[in-house]
């Protein structure tokens, strides 16, 4: 096969997989609404010019490549590479291919491009990711090692997603090379190495076996009622540990990663929301919006639950065990995550506000959770308006609470 047609093979499978990731993704970007909605409202600022919206972009970029600051270059660098594999983890299945590419790369041919079209699906899928890049490129670095810099960096945080996706241990080599060579940009003496250093961990990174095979999750017998005890609430509890297991289970912790992640970000902007500029109103809303998403999502364990309890109902119904039970144990497990995740950002509302009623955001959010868990339980697909009402209710709520007060 000449080179030529290797090219227009890899640009047909590049297209197939493509496919496969608009129809993926699509569903994914419904079902996330909020978080997006969020997203715009905290990065579109209307009173800004255009270049200064993309000079403000550019900036962590300029400041780990042009050196600077090396505990800012260091967490800049750090919280791109977490956002990187949190953005690839919710779309795993997606990047991957599905079922029809697990077949294709057993082809000898196709085994031989995959390398190269995991690659290109990558960059494409992480274009919000590339903005800051893309960013700094359009506001004319001051050389052109400069730029090639930031292009491997960039590349770099594609080939680590790469090799997290395959579960290899190239991406240790390839973090390690990364975080080095942003280490070097803040050293005047080293920073010549820098690119070398980038360019050596892909490199390596390529030549190491795959040796690590996909996480499996380890079988975690499910804990059964204790026939001796006729109580409700050990029954509950009993179904409450069976929830947690499933949340908890190995190949489930990516998709839990994301909220995490949110959450820390969130507090983070609570924190220093005065150092950004903006008023105390504004940030207090972002902050409102912020926490209805993790409302959103806590809620969104129902449908998760519900179906790793698929399999269990016959065991469950000889048992006698009720629908209701269900659900108290559910939204039991459902309102800890949303407390547990809605914490950080609610004391940050109550830092500044000072009213002690502040904290009311939490059952209010609480209550969110229940009624947008009754909407995946009682219609079985999320609807856009009522989740918008149970959405107004809670910022409504929410704003009495914590600025009208």
């Amino acid at each position: 096969m000449t080179p030529a047609d290797l090219v227009r093979m890899s640009a047909r499978m590049v297209h197939w997989r493509l496919r496969h990731y608009a129809d993926a993704t699509l569903k994914l970007l419904i079902r996330r609404w909020q978080a997006w909605l969020f997203l715009l409202f905290a990065s579109s600022p209307a009173t800004m010019p255009l270049a200064a919206q993309i000079h403000a972009v550019g900036a962590p970029v300029r400041q780990a490549v042009e050196g600077g600051d090396p505990g800012y270059t260091a967490a800049a660098w750090a919280a791109m590479i977490t956002i990187a594999l949190a953005w690839s983890a919710v779309q795993t299945e997606a990047l991957r291919g599905g079922s029809s590419w697990r077949f294709l790369r057993t082809q000898p041919l196709v085994a031989r491009l995959e390398r190269t079209v995991d690659l290109a699906v990558l960059l494409i899928a992480d274009l919000p990711l590339l903005l800051p890049f893309a960013a700094y490129l359009a506001s004319l670095p001051r050389s052109a090692t400069d730029g090639a810099i930031a292009t491997a960096l960039a590349l770099n945080l594609a080939a680590l997603q790469q090799s997290v996706l395959r579960r290899s241990p190239a991406a240790i080599a390839i973090a390690l090379s990364s975080s080095a060579a942003a280490f070097a940009l803040c050293r005047e003496p080293l920073q010549q190495a820098a690119l070398l250093v980038l360019m050596l961990g892909p490199l390596v990174a390529r030549h190491m076996p795959n040796r690590w095979t996909e996480f499996r999750c380890r079988a975690l017998p499910a804990p059964k009622p204790r026939p001796t005890v006729n109580s409700g609430r050990s029954l509950l509890g009993n179904l409450i540990a069976i929830d947690i297991r499933v949340l908890t289970q190995r190949s489930s912790l990516p998709a839990r990663l994301p909220p995490a992640i949110f959450t820390v970000l969130l507090t983070a902007f609570g924190w220093s929301w005065e150092s950004i500029g903006l008023r105390q109103p504004v940030a207090a809303g972002l902050l409102l919006t912020g926490i209805l998403v993790l409302a959103f999502r806590s809620a969104g364990l129902a449908v998760v639950l519900r179906t790793a309890r698929t399999p269990l109902l016959p065991w469950f119904a000889s048992l006698g065990v009720s629908a209701r039970t269900h659900w108290l144990g559910d939204l039991a497990v459902m309102n800890a995550a949303f407390a547990g995740l809605a914490s950080g950002p609610v004391f940050m509302l109550h830092r500044y506000s000072g009213a002690p009623r502040t904290f009311l955001v939490l059952p209010l959010g609480m209550a969110a959770v229940t009624l947008s868990a009754q909407l995946h339980r009682s219609q079985g697909t999320t609807r856009f308006l009522s989740k918008l009402l149970v959405a107004a209710l809670f910022l409504a709520a929410g704003w009495w609470a914590a600025v009208a007060g």
